[in-house]
């Protein structure tokens, strides 16, 4: 991701008051980049469906994906 950047992504994440949304979401705001819409989920296992199936990205401890995320980040 560049500053000033429009991404034409849904970031799927959850409740507003998660510290890890917080986190990055702060960071857009700073670098000017904006993301085409926000999917608000309660699941983190929801959350990591919708990413497999290519609906969005999202930010998420790594504890909460695990070797999941390695392994998709390889292929």
């Amino acid at each position: 991701m560049r500053p000033r950047q429009h991404i034409p992504l849904s970031f799927i994440i959850n409740e507003p008051q998660c510290v890890f949304r917080q986190i990055f979401e702060s960071t857009l705001r700073q670098r000017e980049i904006t993301l085409e819409n926000t999917i608000e989920l309660w699941s983190i296992e929801s959350i990591k469906q919708c990413v497999a199936g290519n609906l969005g990205v999202s930010f998420l401890p790594r504890f909460a994906v695990g070797g999941r995320a390695q392994a998709r980040d390889a292929g």
